[in-house]
């Protein structure tokens, strides 16, 4: 007859026998086997992506020499024939190879050169443009500011009661005004005189030519050059315009823009906005 005691000390034991059951680790089995399979199938390259089993193919492509292979190719046959010496000129080893460009894209061949043509042409169009505006405003400013001279030295010559008789002795500032306009009197005349060859030497004596009020004086653009004038006439247009009128301003309290003269110099500060067109 079995006790109580006997009994719970069984019970004990069987449950620890229980408890203490190492079971078997088939997961851990199962994925070591799943794992030497996928390396396997790595090794045969069946799961590799087509890219780089393409890439795999051209590294050894450019690793190999045509010149190793046992069977010769087309071009390396006909390159022989022609007298190439293996290892010599062109057959000789590079130590890199060509460089490959492999295209990510679908466009066709040379699409890229156009696309690089198109770019830099149409650079070179807006590049064209801009400069094309700048030179249109620069040739606006200088026939504005030439017509403004041409309207300063008039003023000047008006100011100016002295008469002078050679015109090197003008002031330079309008010096230019009083050539000019010596240059035209005098090809007037030489119109008139071979207008009037077909009339009579008596018509022709009594022909009296009025020549004009600011041009008595004999000149000629034989005469030696005027280098201060050639000096004067290369600044820019808008310095000389501002040189005549700093003259105007000092000598006869004249303000160009406001069209007038005034008393003195106190008055010309007062009344006058400013020497500048920016001002008025």
């Amino acid at each position: 007859m079995i006790n109580n005691q006997d009994k719970q000390t069984t019970q004990d034991a069987e449950d620890d026998d229980y408890m203490t059951m190492i079971l078997p680790d088939v997961s851990s089995s199962l994925l070591s086997a799943r794992q030497r399979k996928i390396h396997a199938q790595k090794e045969k390259g069946i799961n590799k992506p087509y890219r780089e089993r393409e890439r795999e193919r051209r590294e050894e492509g450019l690793r190999s020499s045509l010149m190793d292979m046992e069977k010769p190719s087309k071009a390396m046959n006909m390159m022989l024939k022609m007298g190439a010496a293996l290892g010599q000129g062109c057959t000789q080893s590079r130590i890199e190879p060509l460089e490959i460009n492999i295209k990510t894209d679908r466009a066709g061949i040379g699409h890229e050169t156009v696309q690089k043509q198109k770019t830099v042409q149409e650079t070179l169009k807006i590049q064209d443009e801009a400069d094309y505006k700048i030179r249109v405003r620069l040739e606006n400013e200088t026939k504005y500011f030439e017509a403004k001279i041409r309207q300063a030295q008039k003023v000047c010559e008006n100011l100016n009661k002295k008469s002078i008789d050679e015109p090197r002795k003008v002031n330079v500032l309008w010096r230019g005004l009083v050539i000019e306009r010596i240059e035209k009197e005098k090809e007037r005349m030489r119109k008139h005189e071979i207008l009037n060859r077909v009339q009579s030497v008596d018509d022709l004596q009594n022909e009296e030519v009025k020549p004009d009020r600011h041009t008595q004086v004999e000149w000629s653009q034989e005469d030696d050059q005027d280098l201060e004038l050639d000096a004067f006439n290369q600044l820019d247009p808008k310095i000389r315009l501002e040189m005549i009128i700093d003259y105007l301003r000092e000598d006869y309290y004249y303000c160009f823009w406001c069209g007038c003269a005034y008393e003195d110099a106190q008055d010309l500060s007062n009344f006058c906005p400013g020497k500048r067109e920016e001002d008025h």
